[in-house]
């Protein structure tokens, strides 16, 4: 936007360029006056003898006239003001008239003087008619239109004047005329540009004078900022007002007072005086000082004075100091336990392997079925558990070494032992303490941990490595029955290396064609028929051989790989039982993570379609541990799969602690009675009433039973006395390929005789 656009869209600042050009052109008023009341008199006496002295007394009265009006509009401008835009105009249209009139005036007098006198008179009028256009323009040059309706009329009267006279003289002095018109036009032109932009210049550094004076005036306000002054010494010289309510102290306290000598005495401290010897300007220098009781932090900015002194600014910063330490302390300490976090844990852990000749040890901690917490009483008192077991550990641990939170249920600690027994000592102490009763919000929980030991005497290792050392040495502490303790040794590394071999290969053995189902008869206790069956997963690999389900379902567990090799089951167990007869069941485990999964839903429905396998024949078996996690959204599942006509089975039923629970929350088509129970039920009544009992709870619940691990014939006739319905076990068959599956013939569809 160029300037005219910006004056013409600004009244404000249109008005305020008015009122500074109708000052400009009042200015310079009297010497314009004197100048056309000189020219009148020369003029006027002159003529005096040549035309009527009434017409000349006329002239000059009519002179005197838009003379006086010029004064008075001239009056009118020194008490306006800027924002009185209108009033501004109209007092601009009263100039340009009284100028149209004047340069009539003049163009009048010129006229007469050209066509009535002698050569002589023809040239005075030349010289006083160009004169008269000439100061014209200098008198309007910052009201253009006042200047252009002067020359007009002044002009005008030139040009038929010498339209009178004729002549080839005249047609010339009528050119030369216009180009001198022209010319004062467009210098009134560019001199009106010209003061616009000089008059703008002086606009904006008005305004920025303006900004900045309040901008000083808030400064000075500012109790956070203020100005101060050092002598050569670094003494305090005429401290102002809001200097001295910063650091609490009068003037008459401050006033030559060793700036430094305020401050708190460390490295930051110091630091500032450095700066002040060196005699180099400086930038947010930070120290900190006591005002009061409360530490404040100041940052210094000063430059060195002609004469040895300095002279700056001081910032109270001590509120981007605080959030700049918490930043820095959520950085590295965990938000929940205030304890060190990963990243801090990491640094301490890198900084205590490179001391020289200095046993490190590392006792990776984690909290056993800590999700069950969670899940049962909700997070907000699994978060405060989390931070009693951190204030607990840090107890422990005390000065031995430093606590650290790596996430979830997972803490770590790091300290250099005396010795073995030392060790072995508090990793024991730290199972012991966390497996006493802790009370969170009035609820008594027992929690207990496995911890993983690794120490640098296991070898040379980096710090990626060795925590990988404590994270072997605590899985084998999980493995082993949790609330121990285990130390890293070799074997464990190996073990590690065999489980990603083993998940390496378990990987290419789905898509290789490797994994086989099996079967297991279920049969109905009262007839001996053969009603269903379970699908068991079995690996045959070319470089393995036969690879037992213990060795690689929990690599699949951990690995996730259960997932896909779980749709697969699915999917081919239910492609094999259209060969089987259509009263036959066929029974599917799920594990906690297909649970989880999205694709579970999908996999069941798309594995029904294509098989054309009624739903009713699906049983799915599920263990406790399933609805140990997530129980809501499992149930959920459970009624989403079962609302399909799919049978669900409740497996190793009697092996938790909330068995009932689950009974009650979702209505399971079949208990399985967990072969831990079958094993001993000839020869112990504890056994026996125990199946008794869920016996007595699935019939009241029209849930039928299935014992499994059934192997002898007196264990079959006591589950039949107890009236459990279905049965499976080695007494019939073990789990073999379905072609090979006992009283069936899969090629014909019916069954037969064994």
């Amino acid at each position: 936007m160029d300037n005219h656009e910006l004056i013409k869209n600004d009244a404000r600042l249109h008005g305020w360029l008015l009122q500074r050009h109708l000052q400009e052109h009042a200015e310079g008023l009297i010497p314009a006056l004197i100048g056309n009341i000189v020219n009148a008199i020369v003029a006027g006496v002159l003529f005096w003898q040549k035309m009527s002295p009434v017409a000349v007394i006329v002239g000059i009265a009519v002179m005197s006239g838009i003379v006086l009006h010029r004064f008075h509009i001239s009056r009118k401008v020194a008490v306006v003001g800027a924002d009185e835009t209108v009033r501004l105009q109209s007092i601009s249209q009263e100039v340009t008239v009284n100028a149209a009139i004047l340069g009539g005036s003049w163009g009048l007098a010129t006229f007469y003087m050209m066509t009535m006198g002698s050569p002589a008179d023809h040239m005075f009028a030349g010289i006083l008619g160009s004169g008269m256009m000439a100061a014209g323009t200098i008198t309007y040059r910052t009201l253009p239109k006042a200047a252009f309706a002067y020359l007009i009329a002044a002009g005008g009267a030139s040009f038929a004047a010498l339209f009178i006279v004729q002549g080839p003289a005249a047609i010339a002095a009528m050119v030369l005329l216009a180009c001198f018109l022209f010319i004062l036009m467009a210098s009134v032109r560019k001199t009106f540009d010209r003061s616009c932009i000089r008059h703008l210049h002086e606009h904006e550094l008005s305004e920025s004078a303006e900004t900045i004076r309040l901008l000083l005036h808030d400064y000075e306000e500012q109790a956070s900022d203020w100005l101060v002054t050092l002598d050569s010494a670094g003494h305090v010289v005429a401290p102002g007002q809001n200097f001295c309510a910063a650091a609490a102290m009068q003037a008459s306290e401050l006033e030559g007072f060793r700036l430094t000598d305020l401050l708190i005495k460390d490295e930051n401290a110091a630091r500032l005086r450095r700066y002040l010897k060196g005699k180099k300007a400086f930038r947010e220098i930070k120290a900190a000082l006591k005002v009061g009781d409360k530490t404040r932090w100041w940052a210094f900015s000063m430059r060195p004075r002609d004469d040895g002194g300095w002279r700056g600014v001081v910032y109270d910063v001590t509120v981007q100091h605080e959030a700049e330490q918490k930043v820095q302390y959520l950085a590295h300490f965990d938000s929940l336990t205030n304890l060190p976090n990963r990243l801090l844990f990491n640094q301490r852990l890198t900084a205590a392997l490179s001391e020289p000749d200095t046993q490190t040890a590392l006792l990776y901690v984690d909290l056993d079925n800590f999700k069950d917490v969670n899940d049962s009483l909700g997070h907000p008192v699994g978060d405060h558990l989390l931070q009693t077991v951190a204030q607990t550990l840090d107890i422990v641990v005390g000065q031995q070494g430093l606590v650290a939170r790596l996430g979830g249920d997972e803490f770590a600690v790091i300290c250099h032992p005396e010795s073995d027994e030392a060790l072995e000592a508090l990793a024991e102490q730290i199972i012991d303490v966390l497996a006493k009763t802790m009370s969170i919000n009035g609820i008594d929980i027992q929690c207990s941990a496995s911890v993983g030991v690794a120490t640098t005497a296991d070898g040379p290792a980096d710090v990626s490595q060795f925590q990988q050392f404590a994270d072997l040495a605590l899985y084998a502490a999980k493995s082993s029955g949790r609330r121990h303790w285990r130390r890293f040794d070799t074997a464990m590394n190996d073990a590690a290396q065999v489980r990603r071999m083993v998940e390496f290969d378990l990987r290419h053995a789905l898509s290789n064609g490797e994994l086989r189902l099996h079967y297991q008869p279920l049969v109905d206790i009262q007839t001996s028929e053969t009603t269903g069956c379970e699908a068991l997963l079995r690996w045959e690999s070319p470089m393995r051989g036969f690879v037992q389900p213990a060795d690689f379902i929990p690599v699949a567990e951990e690995s996730g790989l259960i997932v896909p090799i779980g749709e697969w089951v699915i999917r081919e167990a239910l492609n094999e039982a259209r060969m089987m007869p259509e009263h036959m069941t066929i029974s599917v485990n799920l594990s906690p993570l297909q649970m989880r999964s999205p694709n579970l839903i999908p996999t069941i429905v798309n594995a029904l379609a294509s098989s054309g396998v009624a739903a009713s024949r699906l049983e799915l078996e599920i263990t406790e541990t399933v609805l140990l996690h997530d129980s809501d959204a499992n149930i959920a599942t459970l009624n989403a799969i079962h609302d399909l006509g799919v049978r669900i089975a409740l497996d190793d039923f009697g092996t938790g602690y909330s068995s009932l629970s689950y009974l009650r929350r979702f209505p399971f088509d079949k208990i399985k009675i967990d072969r831990s129970f079958v094993e001993d039920i000839d020869n112990r009544e504890d056994c026996r009433a125990i199946i008794r009992s869920v016996v007595s709870l699935a019939q009241s619940l029209g849930i039928t039973t299935t014992a499994e691990g059934v192997e002898r014939t007196e264990q079959l006739d006591q589950l039949r006395a107890e009236g459990c319905t279905h049965v499976q076990g080695f007494l019939f068959s073990k789990a073999v390929a379905a072609d090979q599956l006992t009283g069936l013939d899969f090629t014909k569809g019916r069954r037969r005789a064994a």
